[in-house]
């Protein structure tokens, strides 16, 4: 008899931690708070501008504190909103979910309009053109809400990475900035008193919004509960001491005048004090992290419209879905449209705050509902806040204290908006509430948890019968304590809520329930669940982990390449990274098995097959055949080394007499067991322990043999170990991030890269040339000469070339390349050894030297130029990027400076320009070489001897590469040293002699005399220098640096005259 099916619970798939919550609430106020509203916070404030954002943490800690207990005494998670509705009755929890809708578009039109004036101002300072703001915001906001229309990506994943790529870069500019602070420019500290700084933060109440992002997706965070407090804390601490930190340096770096110069603060500090470009760059990372933050400002308006949704108060018509794509596209219109017009009004301080006036509004229903909350607790609160309730009193009086400094336009607006929210309410939404109440469904009763010995996973596409995976994961899960878990999985796009799948759950329940219909499970429990999550895969492992399974059962359709994916685009993820034992399934469904067959070499997840087989035989009677094949001609110690690896799979197994040992003999392993399956019903094999880039790339001899089976074939894993899971994750996510060559690409970009390696007379006249031209550029000592040299110069083609043999192991291209490129250095290394012994030029000028103490930054450099190179080769996009990449290589300057060295017998010369090469040489090759496997190349499948070479090749590489590093390393090591010499130098010269009247630094050298450092200063005095300054200098300079040195003095007489 079938066992009652149990209820079907429903569960969502909660992928985001409280970092990830972190880095979403992070960004938008970093966006807000740090690029887009510094400038006019600094306008207001000053240098009390710092005062302004400590002032704004504290305000913000305080509701945030009211918030957490409110939480933590709450029934349920989520938003403002949602705890303000179970806490509260009236219209206390419509007016914050009202005012949060109106914040949350300002905030995407501060947003926008921080952009356009970043935009804007690059125009106007480079190209002296003026852009329309507004215009361009407007754009940006109606660009963003269409990209959401269109089911665009939520770019989750770069968005936290970039979110703290820029807490990291804001640390770094800030401390590299720090050296450029004056203390006059602090002075006066205030120059509009309290009203400036009450008007800074005005400006900046509005990032208090940026922290309702992170609740409002509470159905994807995990243990939100303790999450959520964690990500507000974070995030309050972060931006606080960011805003703090970069006013603090922006103000003492920067004088007022400059602000404004690049339209966003941090990046003009930048152009000040490192250089142009590296201001540029600052502002480029903030024109890239503003649309980003703008993003999830525009999903968190969403959210929160869908969040009130949840108590119908939504017409139908915005309730409306695309058909093709999924997504609510006449509410996202209505945001975009919304946010577009509040752009229009192009005025960023109006604009900012009327949202600081909804913000002081959440702020105060979240201090007044924590309030009323606790009051209306029978029961002893399992949170609360000390001093109760002075710190809601206090935060509630705050907030309403800083009201007024909104300014006259901003009051009335707001006003105005709480009136018609107060009409919506009791005229439509009141009611709506009301019968929203009566209509809440509850989707089944929840199972009561059970403490299984063995619980397997069975996920289940929808609309189709499984019988037989039921079957095997019935077999699998045990006799007595056994539990199976079918999973039907819901997925839902970025831009709807995890809460909407319960609905659409119920829609297709019939399907899965048909689907589990009449199935005889005996002693072992069956509990279905349907997850809702954001990809089939995700769901798949989150309920692996929450459920605590020990094994997932896959049905596996067959091998596929499609975007370098081996098992398909669900199952790949899910082998990659299962948090327990996977077997896969393939193959027509079993009617009779009577013998199942198991090979085995050893490996390491033989053993987990034989535990399999040794499970079904029992459910079918069969009997299990462990095969070991030997190759041809093998001896008797080869046979009994076969049994021994048998021996070894089933130890600890209860056989029973139902494993039978077997060691054949065959031309290859795969062909040998394909024939020995001939002979049986069912194949388990153990997936291959071949290694990290053999599983990824080129695919596992159990993968060859499953396709190819004349029989079911099922793959069984064991879970990884962690260190060779998590090289597997970081494997893995490069290998996403970069484009897969299809079949055909892969095949020109190979004849092209193979035409270009070979040695033909062109090769040799214009490397011959290129030598030339960077040797007399090296002795000449012009860069630009030597950059014509990299320019010339064909070698960069072989080194690609010798890349692409690594990555597919082919030993001819290797041989052709490697050829070229050796024929080439020599012909380079020959030109430049007869110019320098022909001409009459002997001194080694600043470009030799520069090529002759090569350092770890050279090897980046080199591995950066390689990744490149492979690339540019690859895709034919960017493929006028190479003459980039050979002028970063720096191929051909290198071998001059060698053939310099030789001429002018100057070992150390030659030495330092041969390590560069090297340095550039291994770091090209390893790095390119990577990069065509991330990219799809990988050796031909069966093809062992190439797979083989494959591996040698990334070995010798990487070793080479350590080698190289050590020198490098110790070169590194001597420069920073010298470097940090010279500035505790320069900062101690510059003092003593900053106090000497009439005396001036022109410049200071350093020469090197045995262990002793000597120093040559040289300065402007307008009158004799006093007795003894010398020796002033000499121990002043020696105290600060730790050690003696010799100090030479020259100054050089100077008189001054001024004319009207």
């Amino acid at each position: 008899m079938a066992e009652q099916i149990p209820p079907i619970e429903i569960r969502f798939s909660r992928e985001v931690d409280s970092v990830r919550a972190t880095s979403r609430a992070l960004a938008i106020l970093m966006a807000a708070a740090v690029f887009t509203l510094h400038g006019p916070v600094l306008a207001a404030a000053g240098p009390a501008s710092t005062l302004a954002y400590l002032l704004m943490g504290v305000v913000f800690l305080l509701t945030l504190a009211c918030y957490v207990e409110l939480l933590l005494n709450s029934g349920r998670e989520g938003s403002a909103y949602d705890l303000l509705r179970e806490a509260t009755t009236g219209p206390l929890a419509f007016l914050c979910g009202w005012c949060v809708l109106l914040g949350g578009l300002l905030l995407c039109a501060v947003l926008a309009l921080g952009f356009a004036s970043g935009v804007s101002a690059v125009f106007e300072a480079y190209l002296d053109v003026q852009l329309p703001t507004p215009l361009i915001a407007a754009g940006l906001v109606l660009g963003m809400a269409l990209y959401n229309i269109l089911r665009g990506r939520g770019l989750r994943r770069a968005r936290d990475a970039v979110t703290w790529g820029v807490v990291s870069t804001l640390v770094l500019v800030c401390l590299v900035c720090l050296a450029r602070v004056q203390l006059d420019n602090y002075r006066p500290f205030s120059p509009h008193g309290a009203p400036g700084i009450q008007g800074a933060l005005s400006l900046l109440l509005i990032g208090f919004l940026a922290f309702e992002s992170a609740p409002l997706t509470f159905a994807e965070i995990r243990e939100p509960r303790r999450a959520i407090p964690r990500a507000l804390l974070a995030t309050l601490c972060v931006g606080t001491v960011l805003g703090m930190m970069v006013s603090l340096v922006v103000v003492g770096s920067v004088a007022s005048s400059e602000w404004s110069e690049l339209g966003i603060p941090v990046a003009a500090m930048v152009q000040q004090c490192v250089g142009r470009y590296a201001g540029l760059l600052v502002l480029a990372i903030a024109l890239v992290f503003i649309p980003l933050a703008l993003n999830s400002t525009v999903l968190f308006v969403l959210r929160q419209a869908e969040s009130m949704d949840q108590d119908d108060l939504l017409p139908n018509v915005l309730r409306r879905r695309g058909t093709r794509f999924g997504t609510p596209y006449v509410l996202l219109l209505l945001i975009g449209a919304g946010g577009a017009g509040l752009c229009l009004l192009g005025d960023l301080d109006v604009v900012a705050r009327l949202g600081g006036f909804c913000a002081l509004v959440v702020m105060s229903a979240i201090a007044l509902g924590d309030v009323l909350r606790q009051r209306s607790l029978e029961d002893a609160p399992v949170f609360r806040l000390p001093l109760w309730p002075l710190i809601p009193a206090l935060a509630l009086v705050v907030n309403l204290f800083f009201l007024p400094t909104l300014g006259v336009a901003p009051l009335l607006a707001g006003a105005s908006w709480l009136v018609a929210g107060m009409v919506i309410y009791f005229t439509y939404a009141k009611e709506r509430y009301i019968a929203a109440q009566e209509g809440v469904v509850v989707f089944k009763k929840k199972r009561k948890p059970v403490e299984a010995e063995y619980r397997v996973l069975v996920p289940l596409a929808p609309g189709k019968r499984h019988s037989q995976l039921i079957r095997l994961a019935v077999a699998l899960a045990g006799d007595k304590g056994g539990e199976v878990v079918p999973l039907r999985v819901v997925t839902l796009p970025t831009q709807v809520p995890l809460r909407e799948g319960s609905r659409m759950a119920e829609g297709i329940e019939s399907l899965f329930t048909w689907s589990l219909a009449a199935e005889d499970t005996g002693p072992v429990s069956l509990a279905p669940v349907t997850r809702v999550a954001r990809s089939v895969s995700q769901g798949i492992l989150d309920a692996a982990a929450e459920e605590k399974c020990d094994l997932i059962l896959l049905s596996w359709e067959g091998y596929s390449e499609a975007q370098g994916r081996l098992m398909g685009r669900v199952l790949n993820p899910v082998v990659e990274n299962a948090p327990c034992d996977v077997v896969l399934v393939k193959g027509d469904e079993l009617s009779t098995v009577e013998k199942i067959l198991v090979p085995t070499s050893g490996g390491p997840h033989a053993p987990i097959a034989a535990r399999v087989a040794l499970k079904l035989a029992r459910l079918y009677g069969a009997q299990v055949t462990a095969l070991y094949v030997c190759r041809e001609g093998a001896t008797a110690e080869d046979r009994q080394h076969g049994l021994e690896m048998i021996a070894q799979t089933v130890k600890g197994l209860e056989v029973n007499g139902l494993i039978r040992p077997k060691v054949i003999t065959a031309s290859g392993v795969v062909s040998g067991i394909l024939a020995e399956a001939e002979e049986h019903d069912l194949m388990l094999l153990g997936a291959s322990g071949e290694g990290l880039f053999d599983r990824f790339l080129f695919g596992t001899i159990p993968e060859r043999i499953a396709a190819r089976s004349p029989v079911p074939v099922m793959i069984a894993r064991q879970r990884a170990p962690l260190p060779e899971f998590w090289l597997r994750r970081v494997w893995g996510v490069l290998y996403r991030l970069f484009p897969t060559l299809e079949a055909e690409e892969r095949s020109t970009v190979y004849r092209q890269i193979r035409e270009g390696a070979r040695a033909d007379i062109d090769f040799y006249v214009m490397m011959s040339l290129a030598a030339t031209i960077a040797t007399l550029g090296l002795l000449l000592n012009s860069a630009a000469v030597i950059i014509g040299g990299m320019l010339v110069a064909p070698l960069m083609s072989p080194m690609i070339g010798v890349a692409l043999a690594i990555a597919l192991g082919n030993i001819r291209l290797l041989r052709d390349a490697g050829e070229s490129a050796i024929k080439g250095i020599f012909a380079a290394v020959v030109v430049a050894l007869v110019l320098a012994s022909a001409l009459p030029f002997r001194s080694v000028g600043g470009e030799i030297l520069a090529r002759t103490s090569p350092n770890l930054l050279d090897l980046l450099i080199a591995l950066a130029s390689g990744a490149a190179g492979a690339y540019a080769a690859s895709r034919k996009d960017v493929s006028a990027a190479l003459p980039g990449v050979a002028i970063a290589a720096a191929l051909v300057p290198p071998l001059g400076v060698v053939g310099i060295g030789l001429a002018g017998r100057q070992i150390a010369v030659a030495g330092g320009g041969l390590l560069l090469f090297g340095t550039n040489l291994v770091g090209i090759t390893l790095a390119g070489g990577v990069t065509f496997l991330l990219l799809g190349f990988r050796p031909a499948r069966g093809v062992r001897e190439r797979e083989s070479n494959l591996r040698r090749g990334l070995v010798v590489s990487l070793l080479l590469l350590l080698v190289l590093s050590l020198p490098l390393a110790f070169i590194s090591g001597r420069t920073v040293q010298a470097t940090q010499e010279r500035e505790v130098i320069a900062r101690a010269l510059g003092r003593e002699i900053d106090a000497l009247e009439g005396v001036s630094l022109v410049d200071f050298d350093l020469e090197q005399r045995g262990q002793i450092t000597a120093v040559i200063v040289t300065v402007y005095a307008a009158q004799p220098l006093e007795e003894g300054a010398a020796e002033h200098l000499n121990e002043a300079v020696s105290q600060e640096l730790g050690q003696p040195i010799t100090l030479r003095l020259i100054a050089i007489p100077v008189s001054e005259t001024t004319v009207p």
